[in-house]
């Protein structure tokens, strides 16, 4: 029996039959502030449990099915998520330092404040995903989707983003300092004055957005606006 309890006050949280997480069915389970440092759950079911403020720092997460989990200002930092799906989770302010999200799913996933630098990303999906204010800097990016995705005020200085998808996706006030663009898709992406792109680098005109100033619409109003071509004078 593995007996999951809470960080800060040890209370019992959850109860596992056996002696391994891994392919364990937690979905559901309550297990907030617990205390998951190092453990190795992969391939297990953890699918719309709640995970706020735990700590699953160094923790393997293969394989894993975190659909609609909240981790609400959880702790994952030098965690592997290699091809976890977190669709659709919650994980504001959370912190994945020097997470491995390789090939991971995380489409309409909501990201706001959270902190991903040093991370490896690389063909992760992030269509969709609410990253307003993120930090994603120097973190290896390459051919991540970011359609879709909402970049407001991010952080990606110095990140390697060659060949990612960043179609339709929001940069309003993100900082791109010394990040790597080379082979970026980018249509119909919107910018704004306060955006910062790398030394030297033009966004293409025939593809990029420029408005001068980003109106409350809602991100699924932007897309369909987008997507349909409408733009007006007073927008651009």
């Amino acid at each position: 029996m593995i007996t999951i309890r809470q960080w800060n006050t040890n209370r019992v949280l959850h109860e596992v039959p056996g002696n391994s997480l891994v392919k364990a069915n937690l979905q559901c389970a309550s297990l907030s502030s617990a205390y998951l440092d190092d453990a190795d759950l992969s391939r297990a079911n953890l699918s719309r449990a709640n995970l706020s403020h735990a700590t699953m720092s160094r923790s393997v997460l293969q394989n894993t099915q975190l659909v609609e989990t909240i981790l609400n200002g959880a702790f994952l930092c030098e965690s592997d998520l290699r091809q976890a799906d977190l669709s659709f989770a919650i994980l504001e302010s959370a912190e994945l330092i020097g997470v491995d999200l390789r090939q991971a799913l995380l489409r309409r996933a909501e990201m706001t404040q959270c902190q991903m630098n040093n991370s490896l990303l690389d063909g992760a999906d992030f269509e969709g995903v609410n990253l307003t204010k993120a930090i994603l800097a120097d973190s290896s990016m390459i051919e991540v989707n970011l359609l879709s995705a909402d970049l407001t005020d991010a952080d990606l200085r110095g990140s390697d983003l060659r060949g990612a998808n960043l179609s339709y996706a929001i940069l309003g006030g993100a900082d791109l300092e010394d990040a790597y663009l080379d082979g970026a898709r980018m249509m119909s992406v919107l910018y704004d004055e306060n955006t910062i792109w790398p030394r030297g680098f033009q966004p293409p005109m025939d593809q990029a957005l420029m408005v001068h100033q980003l109106p409350k619409k809602g991100l699924a109003s932007w897309f369909n606006f987008l997507k349909l071509g409408k733009f007006t004078k007073a927008v651009l």
